[in-house]
């Protein structure tokens, strides 16, 4: 209930001092998300590891409202809605529809139990890590990229 919009508004507020901030606070906080999760897990989500796992639980939803902001920014007019749906799909395919599956498998290779399955969500915790550097990755090219699409809009309506 709370980061989702927190995570809009603080993108918002640094997208106006930088617009490569709605690329930088999703790239933080899936990082820090990730670490929270590590932690959690270590703590076995009792004591500070039940804070650190509430804190993964805003943190990970921080990012959503920058994402689909950044897909739009960068789609001309006619496709932004195919651009979103290609968003989400891709986020699926690459990590979201079979992440469950590789924690599982990595779990059963651990020996199962709950031992097995707290080192396999540590394992899959550096994809959130390396999620958070291919955002830092894309922020680079993101304002060029931006300004293209709003010059090919204006060079349309003339």
């Amino acid at each position: 209930i709370v980061g989702s919009p927190v995570g809009g508004i603080l993108a918002d507020v640094w997208f106006k001092k930088n617009p490569r901030g709605r690329l930088y606070l999703p790239a933080i906080t899936i990082i820090l998300s990730a670490i929270c999760m590590a932690g959690a897990l270590y703590f076995q989500m009792k004591g500070i590891g039940m804070a650190l796992i509430i804190a993964y639980g805003v943190l990970n939803v921080m990012a959503l409202p920058c994402l689909s902001a950044i897909s739009q920014d960068v789609a001309p007019a006619a496709q932004k809605g195919l651009v979103w749906g290609l968003m989400v799909f891709c986020m699926y395919v690459f990590g979201g529809g079979w992440s469950p599956y590789m924690v599982g498998a990595i779990s059963n290779a651990l020996g199962q139990g709950a031992q097995a399955l707290g080192t396999a969500l540590t394992i899959a915790t550096i994809g959130g890590i390396l999620g958070g550097i291919c955002y830092l990755m894309a922020a680079k090219p993101y304002v060029a990229d931006m300004e293209k699409v709003r010059d090919d809009q204006l060079m349309a309506e003339k």
